[in-house]
């Protein structure tokens, strides 16, 4: 029973767009940053030719696995919801398309397939015995503004006691450990020429766990832009503490470890990780921390070539941090 190293190729969005790293290339920095379980958005970075892969391409995703020593954690798929532009999908389309997603995974080695929150809980429970089926366990993201205490987690939980299943989880996202706004959003901000004062009333606010609706609210007032107030959510307080972690991990089996910033210390410069791991070691929990690096997004406003962020270094960094705090 441990804390396990993994890696979301998610965090090499930049390299990968660039053209700085292919898929393999992806696969060997997490290696190199000491990871063993490798997360995909296959949407994203297409294992194959997506959504259906030839053997040909699947039996290659296998070879660099065991080139590497690592292997397939989750899956991480996207409900559709747009594919129509007249409508969202119904129930039994979205049944459909769970079902494709399982057989997927599984033919590509994933046991985790990580769901989005729209999915509504009828559809969830129909979909259980073809995650039985398949083997492979549908996980939910616990992502800010959602909170560890919340209806839709109780709704879930309520699911997986009632069914007695194995293959309905939650997947904690550290984001909801976020002690204040991070630097890299912050300095964002005041490059594209947002007031001063509205900079220091949101950090202030997060700071005093100012409710979300009354910052929006203020910030408005301010004269702030349409989308900046759509953005306060991140900026608000979504502290969890820690200790919530005794009721809510033992339906988790995959973590992701969201971070924006990590210093020469190796330390995330605004969430809390010391923490959360403290109390899973002490739990004895078993399963994937994996990294998920977004500070990245925080400078796709400037001219390329201005800033480069090395996303394999932070990455790197954020493993080194883990493993300190692990005991390792």
């Amino acid at each position: 029973m441990s804390i396990k190293h993994g890696v979301s190729l998610y965090s090499y969005q930049e390299n990968y767009y660039l053209g700085k790293l292919d898929l393999e290339g992806c696969v060997a920095a997490a290696k190199n940053a000491g990871a063993d379980g490798i997360e995909v958005i296959p949407e994203q970075m297409p294992i194959g030719q997506y959504p259906y892969p030839t053997d040909a391409q699947v039996d290659h995703w296998f070879s660099l696995m065991d080139k590497y020593g690592v292997h397939p954690t989750c899956m991480d798929v996207f409900d559709d919801y747009t594919l129509y532009k007249n409508r969202t999908l119904r129930a039994a389309e979205k049944l459909d398309f769970l079902i494709d997603c399982f057989r997927r995974a599984k033919r590509l080695g994933f046991y985790i397939l990580r769901n989005q929150n729209s999915l509504e809980i009828d559809v969830i429970e129909k979909a259980i015995p073809y995650a039985e089926e398949y083997g492979v366990k549908m996980g939910f993201e616990v992502h800010a503004p959602l909170m560890l205490q919340s209806e839709r987690n109780e709704q879930l939980i309520e699911l997986i006691e009632k069914t007695g299943t194995k293959y309905l989880t939650i997947v904690p996202d550290f984001g909801i450990f976020e002690k204040h706004a991070s630097r890299v959003n912050v300095n964002k901000l005041i490059r594209q020429g947002t007031d001063e004062k509205i900079v220091e009333y949101l950090l202030e606010a997060g700071k005093n766990k100012v409710p979300q609706a009354e910052m929006m609210e203020a910030v408005r007032k301010m004269g702030a832009s349409d989308k900046l107030i759509g953005s306060v959510r991140m900026y608000a307080n979504h502290y969890n503490d820690p200790e919530l972690l005794r009721t809510y991990a033992k339906y988790a089996v995959h973590f992701h470890g969201k971070f924006y910033e990590m210093d020469e210390t190796c330390t995330e410069t605004c969430i809390d990780y010391e923490g959360p791991i403290r109390v899973l070691k002490d739990m004895g929990w078993d399963g994937y921390i994996s990294s998920e690096f977004e500070g990245q997004r925080a400078f796709h406003d400037i001219e390329m070539g201005e800033y480069y962020v090395d996303e394999v270094e932070q990455v790197r960094r954020h493993h080194e941090m883990i493993r300190r705090y692990a005991g390792e």
